[in-house]
């Protein structure tokens, strides 16, 4: 099973190595948007002009919904689209992917809302256990119970926003997120574990090694150098989870043959 996940991780780097000048456009892009978004806050933050906060807050919201929201998740659609295209060799264009994101887009949206309402409770919990003055016995309970809950979300539903993306017309996706889990729990387990884990590594390494440090008062180094290697991260990461979905996808398909195969074997033997 490791050896599995490190050949698609293999083939995910090399597919980067061959399509970086596509994969890197879209990569950029939403990259770009996150740390727009971000700046700007940062500079909303530095603002004691109340009337001049209120205008840039609302400008900031216009963005958040347009540009990070609607654009930010057309965007990583596309790329998830791009990707898939090219691991399943099927003639492709950034255009063309962009055009098709439109229709995912409240699909995904709404996936990624219902999963988000389910983590909300746990984390909301979880949050509760980092005030020192509750006792360290309801400390532990608000962690370990919040992380159980967390990590059975994560590992059931969290491939529904990728379904939705995948397989559009499937009736549930969250069904068959679940159904993919099952297929090899311990695959799921360690491909999430390397989605989220190297990204969240990304995002703390440059903070870890030079501090908090700004220029302008506004423009997080460390920001900068984070969404540098998320841009190159994003495509590999997605490859990877990609190469994986349909690797279950296609063993879900092989054990229902396999199980009709046998119906019918036995119907026959009957007859």
């Amino acid at each position: 099973m490791l050896n599995t996940i490190i050949t698609f991780l293999e083939q995910s780097i090399e597919l980067f190595k061959k399509n970086y000048n596509l994969f890197l456009s879209l990569s950029v892009v939403s990259g770009l948007i996150v740390f727009f978004n971000q700046t700007f806050q940062n500079y909303i933050n530095s603002q004691d002009d109340l009337f001049y906060k209120v205008i840039l807050v609302l400008l900031g919201i216009l963005f958040l919904i347009f540009g990070l929201i609607y654009y930010g998740s057309r965007i990583s659609i596309s790329l998830f689209l791009l990707i898939d295209d090219k691991i399943n060799s099927r003639e492709t264009s950034i255009s063309k992917v962009f055009d098709e994101s439109k229709n995912l887009f409240w699909p995904y949206l709404k996936t990624t809302v219902k999963l988000g309402l389910l983590l909300l409770i746990p984390i909301i919990l979880f949050m509760l256990a980092l005030r020192p003055e509750i006792n360290i016995f309801l400390k532990a309970v608000l962690v370990i119970i919040p992380a159980i809950a967390i990590l059975y979300i994560v590992l059931n539903y969290g491939l529904a926003i990728n379904v939705s993306i995948l397989q559009p017309d499937e009736i549930s996706y969250f069904n068959k997120s679940k159904e993919l889990f099952e297929t090899n729990k311990k695959m799921v387990f360690l491909l999430f574990l390397l989605v989220l884990g190297i990204p969240a590594l990304a995002s703390y390494i440059p903070s870890w090694i030079f501090g908090n440090t700004y220029i302008f008062k506004i423009i997080d180094r460390n920001l900068i150098l984070s969404t540098i290697l998320t841009v190159f991260i994003s495509p590999i990461s997605s490859g990877l989870i990609i190469y994986i979905y349909w690797y279950l996808n296609n063993r879900i398909e092989s054990n229902k043959n396999e199980q009709e195969g046998n119906a019918l074997g036995i119907d026959g033997s009957e007859i």
